[in-house]
């Protein structure tokens, strides 16, 4: 379970309360589009209050080794008002973005497609671009004209969020929500920010043409991948795609290359910085197989219904349903184990009056169900509500739809309340996580034959792509190439 806005901390037993609906909010942008991740950092303010929340990867030496590109760059951009700051993001999708005032994000999900230092140092410097144009404090100034009807469901959830600091964070769930709906930049940004970045990166010393051959992969690796608007990518956040494939390679050629080496010269010794770095999502915050989610420390399964779009949040697992309308959460309560209590605990807090309170047993454990209505301006909405014992507090589990169309998902919320149970044998084998690693190609060697030798767990044409090879392609002798592996989870009971 992951991160809303306003709380980017993962969900643990020792996360307290985190709130459902800035969390739902989040997820579905007012039963809209869902917003981009790069959304979340309105300004340089809410940046720096954001920053101690984020889930950003602690490797010490991969962290100073980004750090220490990105302040090389630095030193080449035309602004120079701003302190730069790099940090890698522990985010599985490949993107990377830029807030004002001189942050820089890069996710490991980005750095494992990566296949040079010249590749990562175009990136960087394009996010460089977009601080030095300030397109960031421009993007924020047109999301601020969004009809407010995209941000209705945050007013009318607030109240279910928890009392006024629900409110607060529900209202600025709704603004990223908002500002999610007119994320990208637009084309002359674009055409800006790789401008600057490819004249950055190659006054530093880096060759230009990286910023091209990045694009090229990941165009490759989305057209490979099934589409999912609830995970952005950097293509999704950076649009006209192929029209910048064709301007950067001619930039490229028209810029010359400062006198400085690179970091790291040998792609293999690339390769050795990013080694092992986590691929695909985190098993410590659970994982989906299908529309099961498993979550290996809260020691749980759940399964949302069959055609639902399901997100793994670090505050709250989501679903929602394929008419956008209702939205099916489960999040961690923490405090009291009694689900009785734990329930007039929330509804306190909620200022929400819960009907047909029973007690029960749901997987073995004790369990309490209610409903409740809440207003909202687009009419009342229908909430049912179950919380489940857990040691340290209860599993929150609530489905929300609009009044009119409850009785059409009442069965649905009811299914996925009663599939809670505590994970078995079977599920826990299920639960693994994927690293990065990477040795020699065999001369001639196809991607089926390297990948099992290697036990590869990418496929043959995701593994050629994320080498920088064409799909089919076979191996030259001493070729460096990356490759995943399966490690077993070894966390939770």
């Amino acid at each position: 379970m992951a991160a809303v806005a306003g709380d980017l901390r993962p969900l643990t037993r020792s996360s307290a309360g985190t709130l459902l609906a800035a969390t739902l909010l989040a997820g579905c942008a007012s039963l809209g589009p869902a917003p981009d991740r790069e959304a979340a950092v309105p300004g340089e303010a809410s940046v720096a209050q954001a920053l101690p929340q984020l889930p950003l990867v602690r490797d010490p030496e991969l962290t100073a080794y980004v750090q220490a590109l990105g302040e090389r760059l630095a030193r080449q951009s035309p602004r120079q008002d701003v302190e730069y700051q790099f940090f890698i993001v522990d985010w599985p999708e490949p993107n990377a973005f830029a807030g004002p005032g001189g942050f820089v994000f890069v996710t490991r999900g980005l750095l494992a497609f990566t296949n040079s230092e010249d590749e990562l140092a175009n990136v960087i410097g394009h996010e460089i671009g977009h601080v030095a144009g300030r397109h960031a404090a421009e993007r924020e100034a047109r999301a601020a004209s969004i009809d407010l009807a995209n941000r209705m469901l945050g007013s009318a959830i607030a109240g279910v969020a928890g009392g006024g600091v629900g409110a607060g964070a529900a209202a600025q769930a709704g603004q990223v929500a908002g500002m999610g709906l007119n994320a990208a930049y637009n084309r002359d940004q674009e055409r800006e920010s790789d401008e600057i970045g490819q004249q950055v990166a190659a006054q530093a010393g880096w060759d230009p043409l990286g910023m091209t051959r990045f694009l090229g992969t990941l165009e490759q690796i989305e057209a490979l991948q099934k589409p999912d608007s609830q995970r952005p990518t950097y293509l999704a956040s950076h649009p006209t795609l192929g029209e910048r494939v064709d301007s950067t390679a001619t930039r490229a050629a028209t810029l010359e290359r400062g006198a400085a080496d690179p970091l790291t010269k040998k792609q293999r010794d690339y390769y050795r910085r990013i080694d092992r770095i986590r691929v695909g999502p985190d098993p410590a915050l659970g994982i989906f197989q299908g529309q099961r989610f498993l979550h290996p420390d809260l020691d749980f399964r759940i399964d949302f219904p069959g055609g639902w779009r399901v997100n793994n949040l670090p505050a709250a697992v989501l679903g929602m349903a394929p008419g956008r309308d209702a939205i099916l959460g489960v999040e961690f309560q923490a405090g009291s184990s009694d689900p009785a209590v734990a329930a007039a605990e929330f509804a306190k807090l909620a200022r929400l009056e819960l009907k047909d309170l029973a007690t029960s047993s749901i997987g073995g454990a004790p369990a309490a169900r209610a409903q409740a209505t809440a207003g909202s301006p687009a009419g009342p909405l229908s909430l049912q509500l179950a919380w489940i014992a857990r040691p340290g507090g209860t599993l929150r589990v609530i489905g929300l739809a609009p009044a009119a169309r409850a009785a059409k998902y009442q069965a649905g919320f009811a299914a996925a309340t009663d599939s809670v149970a505590p994970l078995a044998r079977d599920d826990r084998r299920k639960v693994v996580g994927y690293e990065l690693r990477f040795t020699k190609g065999f001369g001639g060697e196809s991607m089926q034959e390297f990948s099992r030798r290697t036990q590869n767990r990418w496929s043959p044409d995701v593994t050629a792509i994320a080498n920088g090879l064409r799909p089919g392609a076979r191996l030259e002798a001493d070729r460096p190439m990356k490759y995943i592996v399966e490690v077993p989870y070894k966390g939770g009971r």
